[in-house]
């Protein structure tokens, strides 16, 4: 998952909101399990850059290309386009992966509208893979976030997770980056204070700033909005992560082009 600014700043990134190798690993064994042929890498999440021998990367930053991606090769290579004017012709890739890019998009339709573009550029029997932030369907209280920041254990990268889901709950999924910050600094001004509470490292904190004056919104679906927004004749099937905090928020989902 990429989100402004971050690409100066992804290795102060952890799970959940970059995968782990392990979930990069199950992810590309699910890609590989359908046919042979290329595959599309919805952004240029490096954990994937190993286990793929034919992939093409496309990110609308070229300032995240720069700084993550490992690099070009013959056949490992990596484009600077928007994924909603990017062109493949159909029935030419293997596979498309991707880890919480739809969240990017900041809708429903247009998180529809990629999916079918994928679904068109896919080969028959073809998959698409993906590992999704599922909004949770129990409410997530101010009183559950106070608590987890007095109770050590959970990380930082977890718990700033945690305050989007509730800022999607209170915007029926929306999440204006700004207001993560906001929420963030007005429950804990101290950060300092927070950072001897908890033992997360006030530089580990201070990334909350990355959402200062930004204007991007995310969306995060539950899995009944996620389900609307597949191709018709596909059937999803979600798979569950682990080895990580809120992983039971962060499944993989993949479906298959029909024969």
């Amino acid at each position: 998952m990429s989100l402004p600014l971050h690409s100066n700043h992804w290795d102060k990134l952890g799970p959940p909101l970059r995968p782990t190798a392990r979930v990069a690993k199950l992810m590309s064994k699910m890609a590989h399990q359908g046919i042979a042929g290329a595959t599309l890498l919805l952004g240029v999440t490096p954990e994937f850059y190993p286990l793929f021998d034919d992939i093409v990367a496309v990110d609308r930053d070229a300032n995240m290309i720069s700084a993550i991606w490992p690099g070009d090769t013959d056949r490992k290579i990596s484009r600077c386009e928007n994924w909603m004017t990017m062109h493949f012709a159909d029935n030419s890739l293997a596979s498309v992966v991707g880890d919480g890019g739809l969240s990017m998009l900041g809708d429903l339709h247009v998180m529809a509208a990629l999916q079918y573009r994928c679904w068109q550029w896919l080969k028959p029997g073809g998959v698409f893979v993906h590992r999704i932030f599922q909004c949770p369907d129990t409410k997530i209280s101010m009183s559950d976030i106070i608590d987890r920041a007095s109770a050590p254990g959970m990380s930082w990268h977890a718990f700033k997770l945690l305050m989007m889901y509730w800022v999607a709950q209170q915007n029926h999924g929306f999440i204006p980056l700004t207001e993560v910050r906001n929420l963030c600094n007005n429950l804990f001004a101290d950060r300092h204070y927070l950072s001897r509470c908890t033992g997360w490292s006030t530089q580990d904190i201070d990334t909350i700033d990355l959402y200062k004056d930004i204007k991007s919104v995310t969306f995060f679906p539950t899995r009944e909005q996620m389900v609307s927004t597949l191709p018709t004749d596909t059937v999803v099937t979600w798979h569950a992560t682990s080895g990580y905090d809120l992983c039971e928020t962060c499944p993989v989902i993949t479906w298959i082009k029909p024969q």
